[in-house]
């Protein structure tokens, strides 16, 4: 039987109405089954969230057809029941879970604690409220980079068939679910793809817990949430009801496993021994005097905080499939001095850094977090423990003495062992008088903490606070000098630095270290955001005035960033009159990221390393890192989320994840590199105001090379751009050695390219390619 136009949605809509009535029957007798009467159910029951959605007719006949007692059920019906009714049922099915109502958030997160089956359908449920014990299931997050917006064909995942095709895109969001390591297992059924055969996420799938968390529960998801997948396709009874009923007959002690690993091994490097990197002329080389420039990331926690050696594996899988030399280590001491199984740990980081070419910096716990109160002697024996670990490791590159040391809780510190006086005792820089350190703040008013835009070359002291300014640095030197003593009475002669984030970088007192490691972070009215182009620009030129610093100072210190980077988290204003729930958009943080490794390259400076690898899901994140407060407070939910979007790859329960338009910029900004080597190339960089919520755009060229970044379309005299899909993009283009031109877009992009620029003789003045999202392209200047 076949309807068009109002003729069908008429029928379907006497069909709902009818199907509703005979659901209320069966609900009621389900109510009644909470009460004195009991109702002995001998099929499986579907408790189904009644919405207004088109599946719903198609999901309940699905459900009745396969045997299941099906009860349509609202808010109210929830809220009084509770949980008595929930748990009576073996699956709670949502149809549509953005009309999930916060009214029944508290029952439908209970339900999932005591391990009930759930069903969620139809794309991400709204953000729960904010309470400490009940925040959201880590289910189909509403995220950019988990968007499915051009979904046209449908497969496997086992096998690889095409299950569905549609010529209107389907819309959703990857089927997702997250929990630690160990805790569940995830197993996607079917995959969306657009119509270039590129992936969109995960269509279907499956997430079997085995917790204290949410119990021997099966959680089914779809993040399909266009209507027209669930009432054209044969979706619903095809795969999701049949598999609710192989889940039933699932035995608690079954183990369900997947060996979906869907990413191939960056080629293994020729030497087994990585030659060593000293200082040579001020900057970071090989013993010849080539510049040895950083490209890295910061590695802290992997994808669902796994810290086994398949993680770890494949976190250095992934920084040599992008072309990153260098990986700081952050929290590893622990895994690294365990008595147990440190000595394998190593040997596993040194098999991977020798395979892949990658050097690490290892950061050494920060001890006024980790041994409060300890004394100096203390904390030298701490040190030379890690020593006698890793004294004769090639891989590793330096030792970031601690993250982010602030005077004030270093002074703390006991100065020996026998004695309760610290070193704030000895050195008390904040018993000055109208001389104080706070004073002197006021008076030099540096700007933005780690970019101290206020103080162009060298910190200047004036007499009268020279003497806070010395017990401060005497707090800092003796801790610095008590690391280093450690490392070397162990015979350790690995390189030190400090990853500060504040003007103390500045001191003289660093001059014990190796080279500057700094932090460097937006810190506008949003945190890491700005209000206009002035403010943008300061973070980039933070490493001018690092380098300014060493100069007034008559020393050659190589200037590297320890950590920066933007969140697509970061919290944004959405108008002019709307400041806050919007976010910063993936080519937006693009942008500014590729922005500051561009400026240390022109700038002459050696390189840095990103913050961080890995995203978390913010519950996730509040789980594991708890120091930045309660999660029910909404201001601090953002800090949560700002701090769990910072990858460079997004989880989606693979170990290789989701790489990031930004990932995509610096697998092209390292292939650049390596075709220079061992020549570092001259680039002039240039900063224009964009309308963007980063504020700017910049365009950075160089001999037959050229980046710009910061807007949908913009014009140079190498190449010109407009991308139809997203309000800004990122591109590259350069000449290789092998007289072949490279060019890249991070996002959809159409890109014209001025031929003489990148060609000598060029036959034709100009070629235009319509560039696919990371996709690299070669044409010959033959």
């Amino acid at each position: 039987m076949h309807f068009k136009g109002a003729a069908k949605r008429s029928y379907l809509l006497a069909m709902y109405r009818y199907s509703v009535r005979l659901a209320n029957l069966v609900m009621l007798a389900c109510l009644l089954s909470t009460g004195a009467v009991a109702v002995v159910h001998t099929s499986p029951v579907a408790i189904v969230y009644n919405t207004s959605t088109p599946a719903l007719l198609p999901l309940t006949t699905a459900l009745i057809k396969f045997g299941y007692t099906t009860i349509l059920s609202n808010n109210k019906d929830i809220n009084n029941g509770s949980l008595n009714a929930l748990t009576k049922s073996d699956f709670f099915v949502v149809p549509d879970a953005t009309q999930l109502s916060l009214d029944i958030h508290i029952a439908y997160q209970r339900y999932a604690s005591t391990g009930g089956n759930i069903v969620i359908l139809g794309g991400s449920p709204p953000t729960m409220a904010l309470q400490a014990k009940y925040f959201s299931l880590n289910v189909m997050l509403d995220r950019e980079v988990y968007q499915m917006t051009n979904t046209t064909f449908i497969k496997t995942v086992s096998g690889n068939e095409t299950t569905y095709i549609s010529s209107v895109p389907w819309q959703g969001v990857s089927a997702l679910a997250f929990e630690t390591e160990g805790d569940a297992t995830y197993v996607p059924l079917l995959q969306g793809f657009d119509h270039y055969n590129r992936s969109q996420g995960w269509v279907f799938a499956r997430m079997q817990h085995n917790s204290s968390r949410f119990g021997q529960a099966t959680w089914l998801l779809c993040g399909i949430s266009s209507p027209s997948f669930y009432t054209e396709t044969d979706f619903l009874s095809t795969w999701l009801v049949p598999t609710m009923a192989e889940a039933l007959n699932r035995s608690s002690k079954e183990v369900i496993t997947t060996s979906f690993h869907p990413w191939s091994t960056p080629a293994k490097a020729v030497d087994s021994k990585l030659k060593p990197i000293t200082i040579v002329n001020g900057h970071l080389s090989y013993s010849n005097g080539s510049r040895y420039f950083m490209v890295g990331s910061n590695f802290y926690r992997s994808f669902r905080n796994g810290f086994g050696s398949t993680a770890i594996t494949a976190n250095f899988a992934r920084a040599a499939s992008l072309g990153l030399n260098t990986l700081r280590l952050f929290s590893f001491e622990d895994y690294l001095t365990d008595p147990v199984s440190g000595s394998s740990n190593v040997a596993l980081l040194r098999k991977l850094a020798h395979s892949y070419a990658i050097r690490c910096i290892v950061t050494m716990d920060y001890d006024p977090k980790v041994t409060p109160n300890a004394s100096l002697a203390q904390i030298t024996a701490k040190a030379a423990l890690l020593g006698q670990a890793l004294r004769n490791e090639d891989w590793v590159l330096a030792y970031d003495l601690g993250n982010e040391p602030y005077f004030w809780e270093l002074g703390r510190l006991r100065v020996n062992d026998s004695s309760w006086m610290t070193l704030h005792d000895q050195h008390p820089y904040d018993q000055h008088g109208n001389a104080s350190l706070s004073n002197y703040m006021i008076w030099l008013n540096p700007g933005f903490s780690s970019m101290f835009q206020n103080v162009p070359r060298g910190l200047p002291v004036p007499s009268q606070y020279k003497p806070a300014i010395n017990d401060m640095q005497a707090i800092y030197a003796a801790w610095i000098t008590a690391k280093q003593s450690g490392l070397r009475r162990a015979g350790d002669h690995h390189m030190t630095t400090v990853g500060y984030n504040t003007v103390w970088n500045l001191l003289p007192c660093n001059k014990l270290l190796n080279f500057t490691n700094h932090h460097v972070y937006p810190n506008g009215p949003g945190y890491h955001t700005f209000s206009n182009f002035t403010e943008a620009s300061y973070l980039p030129t933070t490493i001018d005035r690092l380098q300014a610093n060493w100069d007034a100072l008559n020393l050659s210190h190589p200037v590297t960033i320890g950590e920066f980077g933007t969140s697509d988290g970061d919290d944004m204003p959405c108008s002019s009159t709307v400041q806050h729930g919007c976010t910063v958009s993936l080519q937006e943080t693009t942008t500014y990221d590729s922005l500051l490794w561009l400026t240390v390259l022109s700038s002459n400076a050696d390189g840095g390393n990103r913050w961080r690898m890995n995203d978390l899901p913010v519950p996730l994140e509040a789980q594991l890192d708890k120091y930045i407060g309660n999660i029910s407070d909404p201001t601090t939910y953002l800090k949560y989320r700002q701090e769990a979007y910072f990858g460079l790859a997004a989880d989606d329960s693979t170990e290789f994840g989701i790489l990031k338009p930004i990932a995509m910029w610096i697998r092209f900004f390292t292939s650049f590199l390596k075709d220079a080597f061992p020549t570092l190339p001259k680039m002039a960089l240039t900063t224009h105001p964009a309308n963007t919520s980063v504020r700017l755009g910049y365009t950075c060229q160089g001999a037959q090379a050229m980046f710009a970044s910061g807007y949908s379309e913009q014009h140079t005299n190498a190449v010109s751009y407009r991308s139809e899909t997203h309000g800004t993009t990122s591109v590259g283009a350069y000449t290789r050695r092998d007289r072949q031109v490279a060019i890249m877009a991070t996002a959809d992009t159409v890109v014209n390219v001025t031929i003489s620029y990148f060609c000598i003789n060029a036959s034709k003045p100009e070629a235009t390619f319509a560039l696919l999202a990371g996709q690299e392209v070669l044409f010959s200047c033959e």
